[in-house]
């Protein structure tokens, strides 16, 4: 029976062993918001990297095929006169895509371009906008230390949210070899507080709603 035991952990260990052997493919960019406003242009910009490596094709099925990552901290934009603007790493109506993540960099550099293989994509480099349908979902807060003052801003409807002259222009993608952006706290003070205050935006930002929801609300505001 002990034998067994440590055929199976040795067994295991191995299999452990060799997925972090696996290479690892990345790509790292700089994503940066533009904002039309009465006082000008205003920018927020932040680097976040993606990462994808094969699994390998034995051990359970779940463990099998391609697996991916991301690191970094979503976009703040200083809009001026206590205004700001914040461009989530999640897409959708709730923010619940972050798949598309792993998809922005194609999307902006050769969105017309079909891959014989998915290691083709981590190649690209260079700098482009994103098409519309890859527009970060985006938040405000009315005050930056209270989760619960998140909103949810339409690109379309800025001036409905900031009044009139506010105007969502852009998102622009270029590839670096900077850091990864961190430190999301020096924004959102509550971020590593006790009691899941990333919960509690995310909650506020959906009107109260988490139906539906599948991801871990912090990695909209950061991952690391």
């Amino acid at each position: 029976m002990k034998r067994a035991g440590i055929v199976a952990f040795l067994a295991g260990l191995a299999f452990v062993l060799y997925l972090c052997t696996q290479p690892a493919y990345t790509h790292r960019f700089r994503l940066t918001i533009e904002v039309e406003t009465p006082d000008g242009i205003k920018t927020g910009s932040s680097v976040i990297e993606t990462s994808a490596w094969e699994s390998g094709n034995w051990g359970p099925i779940e463990a099998r095929g391609i697996r991916s990552d991301f690191r970094g901290r979503a976009v703040f934009v200083d809009l001026g006169h206590d205004r700001n603007l914040i461009a989530l790493l999640g897409f959708g109506a709730i923010g619940a895509d972050q798949y598309k993540l792993f998809r922005i960099t194609t999307a902006a550099l050769a969105p017309d371009k079909k891959f014989d293989d998915w290691k083709e994509e981590f190649r690209l480099m260079g700098r482009g906008v994103l098409p519309n349908d890859y527009i970060p979902a985006l938040a405000t807060f009315k005050n930056l230390n209270d989760p619960t003052s998140a909103t949810r801003v339409e690109p379309s409807d800025m001036a409905n949210i900031f009044g009139p002259g506010f105007v969502f222009r852009q998102v622009l993608l270029e590839t670096t070899n900077e850091s990864v952006s961190r430190d999301i706290e020096q924004i959102l003070p509550w971020w590593r507080s006790p009691g899941r205050p990333a919960e509690v935006a995310y909650r506020a930002w959906r009107k109260g709603s988490m139906v539906g929801s599948t991801l871990t609300p912090e990695e909209l505001f950061q991952k690391e």
